[in-house]
């Protein structure tokens, strides 16, 4: 009886050193991956893509993300570089041969119903992630601008499905609100958007159909139009980045897209219609800007293919090769 119990005695401590170890090695392991949760986030954030992007894409790797800037870099803006105009009069043939996707958005989304109407957004869940961050440290949250409704609400429902954070204000000349689902939480606003400064009308008139020119000298005499300075001015947003500017305003991103290419937009969904002259610095004005092509399609509902939908999104001079030529030109 006495001879046993020595044994079982040993038996206890090596019994309670070995639960001590094993307590041990756990709460090293917890620490280790909480340290290791730590330095992972540290690097997405500081990742090349991370930085390129102005914080918006992560979780990509610097050789892939290399790739990515390589296409971006490379890719060819017109079919025919000494002729960018060629085939102009002819839309449909024109947008086909030129400015082309650059960046690949993985996580893109159709926004909206199937058919006319919806747009493509990048990673909408990244979107409400970035807004809910902002919110949690006191800024801004996420905010969208949609130009141009004609009573149809699908886009900003799968706005406010996608995106519950986002603060959404629709715009339109005509009163579209009593075609508002109740549920939709938006703010809709009868106002159309005109240019700020004096536009080449003559110039874009002769190429475009007789409803656009109607509709814009319209615009520029209702007081139902506003610039778009005018209008983050009255709704207080003069300070805040536009996270999804949203634009299908038929014909009005001709004579306004000198107004609001230049603010802080993270996303813009464009719905452009026919091919003007002024076609080719308005794209060259994104390209300027740092917007990347992530999306683009032909809508066909029209009669002649003349209308293509675009998504773009801003990125880092970075992306483009720009702050390397920067500092080439201020060593030389």
């Amino acid at each position: 009886e006495h001879k046993g119990a020595p044994k079982q005695h040993a038996a206890s401590i090596a019994h309670f050193f070995l639960i001590a170890f094993l307590v041990i090695i756990q709460t090293k392991s917890i620490v280790f991956d909480c340290r290791s949760q730590t330095i992972t986030q540290e690097l997405l954030q500081d990742s090349i893509a991370s930085k390129d992007s102005n914080g918006f894409f992560h979780g990509i790797s610097d050789d892939v993300w290399f790739h990515q800037r390589h296409i971006a870099q490379n890719r060819k803006k017109y079919k025919t570089p000494d002729n960018p105009s060629e085939n102009m009069e002819t839309p449909s043939r024109w947008y086909q041969n030129n400015w082309e996707p650059n960046l690949a958005c993985v996580g893109e989304e159709m926004i909206g119903n199937m058919g006319d109407g919806h747009k493509w957004v990048c990673d909408p869940h990244r979107v409400e992630e970035l807004s809910l961050e902002r919110s949690a440290k006191g800024q801004s949250k996420c905010l969208v601008y949609s130009i141009g409704s004609a009573g149809q609400f699908d886009f900003e429902e799968s706005v406010q499905e996608h995106m519950p954070s986002c603060e959404i204000h629709v715009f339109d000349h005509i009163d579209h609100i009593s075609s508002r689902p109740s549920h939709l939480n938006i703010s809709f606003h009868s106002w159309g958007l005109k240019p700020s400064y004096r536009t080449p009308f003559s110039a874009i008139n002769e190429s475009l159909p007789r409803f656009y020119r109607k509709f814009m000298s319209r615009s520029l005499k209702s007081p139902n139009f506003k610039t778009i300075h005018e209008i983050r001015r009255e709704l207080g947003h003069e300070s805040r980045p536009i996270d999804i500017f949203k634009i299908d305003c038929e014909g009005c991103e001709w004579f306004t897209y000198l107004d609001w290419i230049p603010l802080d937009i993270r996303q813009v969904q464009i719905e452009v219609h026919n091919a003007p002259p002024v076609a080719i610095p308005f794209f060259e004005a994104f390209h300027n800007a740092n917007f990347a092509i992530f999306h683009k399609e032909a809508n066909v509902m029209g009669p002649r293919g003349d209308c293509f939908e675009y998504s773009f999104i801003k990125m880092a001079p970075s992306f483009f090769g720009r702050e390397l030529l920067k500092k080439k030109d201020s060593i030389s």
